[in-house]
């Protein structure tokens, strides 16, 4: 399981000369949580400005054999 900030940042392009990093401007605007089932399926919710939904994630095989998780 993974649990964390959703964040929103404004300020300058990352290729601006000179960058200057005064003017960046982080803004936590939510949480996301993914939690695995098993090594096929996860799921992941979120809350951002309050609202909140949930996905259900699932490992997509395009060859055979497909990967093997325990």
């Amino acid at each position: 399981m993974y649990a964390g900030p959703v964040s929103t940042v404004t300020g300058p392009a990352f290729n601006a000369a000179p960058f200057d990093p005064a003017m960046v401007n982080d803004t936590q605007v939510g949480t996301a949580t993914v939690t695995l089932a098993n090594g096929n399926s996860a799921s992941f919710s979120y809350t951002v400005n309050g609202i909140s939904q949930t996905k259900a994630l699932t490992r997509q095989v395009y060859a055979s054999p497909g990967p093997f998780c325990q």
